[in-house]
């Protein structure tokens, strides 16, 4: 069983959870090691699939950075998108059931580069004047 899973996921952030959670094998690094073991109790392997329990129970499908991209987008300008703003995006693809470590940053990023959340997002304001300082004839005044 092992022999189908792991050689397809050295590459992604899996690799080390899924090498504990199928073999009980930890890295050679004693830091590393303790961080696995110690993540490795928030997931579960089902199916060949790595899923992470989430803090009501649930279980959110782990997602490697491939898949990271489509199903942002797909959320952020999809169908039914939204254009929500980088901490609504990340909290919408959870609820969606679906996480990954960096997933607040990758939600910035998709709605940094979204043409169309820059082209129509408030603008910062600028006075039309330059200021001028009020000058007062004694202190406190």
């Amino acid at each position: 069983m092992d022999e189908e899973i792991l050689p397809a996921l050295e590459d992604s952030w899996t690799a080390p959870l899924m090498k504990f959670i199928v073999n009980n094998e930890l890295p050679e690094d004693r830091t590393q090691a303790k961080k696995i073991n110690r993540q490795a109790l928030m997931f579960v392997l089902l199916n060949n699939i790595l899923y992470r329990r989430s803090f009501q129970g649930l279980l959110l499908k782990c997602l490697s950075m491939g898949e990271v991209d489509y199903v942002l987008r797909e959320i952020h300008e999809g169908c039914c998108g939204e254009h929500l703003g980088g901490i609504a995006l990340a909290r919408k693809a959870m609820l969606a059931g679906f996480w990954w470590p960096s997933i607040s940053q990758d939600s910035a990023r998709v709605v940094r580069a979204c043409n169309g959340c820059q082209h129509h997002s408030n603008f910062q304001h600028s006075p039309t004047t330059l200021m001028k300082p009020i000058r007062a004839s004694c202190p406190f005044d």
